[in-house]
């Protein structure tokens, strides 16, 4: 059921990975290459590429030590660690000239754009493979795009914890996984689940 799981998953939270990338633009802590792209991208200024630093040093230090302390309920630790999360979110936002907002936003734009164009093409290929009529096309469409505004709707919701957000999302997704075996026939899930040994089977080669 595990591997069903991941099959269906690669089929229907396709759109989910742009959408994703979205988040990760001011993720905390901007590791490794994804800061350096994106300081890259947006020309920042050497004083911005110092404040940046400095301002993600001081957030792992916070998270760091807000690990450490042992005298806190995990209510409390949650609720302290959504506050450095949201501080170092806004203080990333802040660093930003109105210019390099807009070209984030931008890019945004051009990656989402790129993500439907994939997706729409990676259909096309699924309906030949799987012999999808165009009745469960259709479904699949519309499962997909009901997924992807159920988790705007998530993402956005200042209200809900990041841990919060992770279970509702947990929950979506078994939702979709649901909806997508109501969609294919059992042959058709059997044979996505072979495509998805075979694509794991080369990534590892």
């Amino acid at each position: 059921m595990k591997k069903l799981f991941g099959t269906v998953l690669a089929l229907t939270l396709i759109v989910s990975a742009s959408q994703a990338q979205d988040k990760k633009d001011f993720k905390h802590g901007h590791r490794g290459h994804n800061k350096e792209m994106l300081s890259k991208e947006l020309n920042f200024s050497e004083d911005q590429k110092k404040q940046l630093k400095e301002i993600n040093a001081d957030f792992q230090k916070q998270m760091a030590d807000l690990k450490k302390n042992d005298n806190i309920t995990v209510k409390e630790f949650n609720s302290r660690k959504e506050a450095i999360r949201k501080d170092h979110q806004q203080k990333m936002q802040s660093l930003l000239t109105a210019e390099q907002k807009s070209k984030l936003d931008k890019m945004k734009q051009d990656r989402m754009a790129k993500s439907k164009e994939m997706h729409a093409r990676n259909m096309d290929k699924m309906k030949t493979q799987l012999n999808l009529s165009d009745d469960q096309v259709s479904k699949l469409k519309a499962s997909r795009e009901s997924f992807a505004s159920k988790a705007k709707d998530i993402r956005s919701n200042q209200s809900l914890t990041q841990d919060q957000k992770k279970e509702q999302f947990k929950a979506l997704a078994e939702q979709q996984k649901e909806e997508t075996k109501s969609i294919l026939t059992k042959e058709q899930l059997d044979k996505l689940q072979d495509m998805h040994k075979n694509r794991r089977t080369q990534s590892v080669k």
